[in-house]
């Protein structure tokens, strides 16, 4: 029986031979294969690349433009960010994928959307702007930051995940690219605010499209989404 279950699960992942790109849009594969891509998306357009980028323009009044401070807070976003990768390690498993997912990324509105309104009724300079976006990457790793990998790989054929991941960088680049132009036309605390909105659409879709890969195989996730 074991033996027949690794059968068919390798049929309906290599069915009519290697499997190439264009499969990835057929009925078979195009559904899990688009929820990983739109999962990557919410990866980095939640504002993970300029907050770690440009994190100094982020604090540098709330820091009193202190070089010392803001790279004093930089290490510690870092250290932070790593420990809370660390963690998700252990507990992904124990409260699966979605439940995370949709929870952290919660958690990150808040963060994000809080950041914003004291930057607005407080000031730029308010020193607690910097202490609200240390705890961000907590939430980012405990959710996106890591779900966003994972699910790939337990979704997606091999190609399938290169391609997903590609999607990761190429939403990356785009993401940076167009940081400042927001910045310079809606300051700061709007940029917040829009990753905030793209934060809360992301986790309304997540949602209703994401299914739980915990304790499934990938034939299983396919035949879910179909």
């Amino acid at each position: 029986k074991h033996l027949d279950k690794v059968f068919k699960d390798k049929q309906a992942l290599t069915a009519n031979g290697n499997l190439t790109m264009r499969d990835m849009f057929s009925p078979k594969y195009r559904r899990a294969f688009l929820v990983g891509i739109f999962i990557m998306a919410g990866n980095q357009f939640c504002g993970f690349s300029p907050v770690f980028m440009f994190f100094n323009v982020f604090i540098a009044e709330s820091a009193d433009n202190n070089p010392d401070t803001i790279s004093s807070f930089a290490t510690l976003m870092g250290t932070v960010s790593l420990l809370a990768a660390i963690t998700t390690n252990v507990v992904v498993e124990k409260y699966g994928r979605k439940p995370l997912l949709i929870y952290g990324m919660g958690l990150m509105c808040i963060t994000q959307s809080l950041y914003a309104l004291v930057g607005y009724f407080g000031g730029q300079d308010n020193f607690l702007l910097k202490y609200i976006l240390i705890i961000w990457p907590i939430f980012y790793r405990l959710s996106v930051g890591t779900i966003a990998y994972v699910n790939a790989a337990e979704v997606a054929p091999s190609v399938g995940v290169s391609m997903i991941v590609c999607s990761n960088w190429i939403c990356a680049f785009l993401n940076v690219q167009s940081f400042l132009p927001m910045l310079n036309m809606v300051g700061i605390n709007g940029v917040m605010l829009i990753y905030t909105l793209i934060e809360v659409f992301s986790v309304k879709m997540y949602d209703v499209y994401v299914i739980e890969s915990k304790g499934r195989t990938k034939a299983e996730m396919l035949r879910l989404y179909n």
